[in-house]
């Protein structure tokens, strides 16, 4: 009994440590996790409003990170304006946070409207504080000030957002950030550069 119980826990071990490995593997967090405090921001919006944290604590808040050269994030603006419309008047802000100046961003909302609010971030420091490489990105926080959920914009559903309203969490697969923050940032800022 003996000679044949260990050569086959032997073999269930071989079998099973690769899958934990290939578990454990996961792509670790590189952006905020539920329950984070939200991190500084510093963006001004288009009337020339400076925003910090502290102007967004009291309300459940939705930050979206976007930029200009990214197709999947002006796809997603009508999404955003049909959101904004349908929880006007509810306890939660929306807004659009980009680290490009005016000059580029003006001719695209021109074209393609943004209902959110848009923020243009300070040199970066929104994108470095929260490490909202990988765009499009949707960070959405209690009124303590607390991430309820990081997601892409395919996920951001009007149930979800009643599930937050309501104090839950929403049970959806939450964005583990960029998996090279350095190099996304080198790219972002290049792209001021050489645009």
């Amino acid at each position: 009994m003996t000679r044949t119980v260990l050569p086959l826990c032997l073999l269930l071990a071989l079998i099973v440590a690769p899958i934990r490995a290939d578990e454990e593997a996961e792509q670790p967090y590189t952006t905020l996790r539920i329950g984070d405090p939200m991190p500084e921001v510093d963006f001004l919006l288009a009337d020339g409003t400076s925003v910090t944290r502290d102007d967004l604590l009291g309300r459940y808040v939705v930050i979206d990170f976007w930029a200009t050269w990214c197709g999947p994030c002006i796809g997603a603006f009508p999404r955003f304006n049909e959101i904004e419309k349908t929880f006007a008047g509810r306890p939660i802000d929306f807004y659009s946070v980009t680290y490009e100046p005016e000059s580029k961003i003006r001719p695209v909302l021109d074209e393609k409207p943004l209902d959110t609010a848009v923020g243009i971030d300070n040199d970066f420091a929104t994108f470095v504080a929260f490490q909202a490489w990988g765009i499009p990105t949707v960070y959405i926080f209690n009124p303590e000030g607390r991430a309820v959920s990081v997601i892409g914009p395919s996920e951001l559903s009007d149930e979800l957002l009643e599930e937050v309203l309501a104090g839950e969490i929403p049970d959806v697969e939450q964005y583990r950030g960029w998996e090279d923050p350095e190099g996304a940032e080198e790219y972002f800022r290049s792209t001021l550069v050489d645009g």
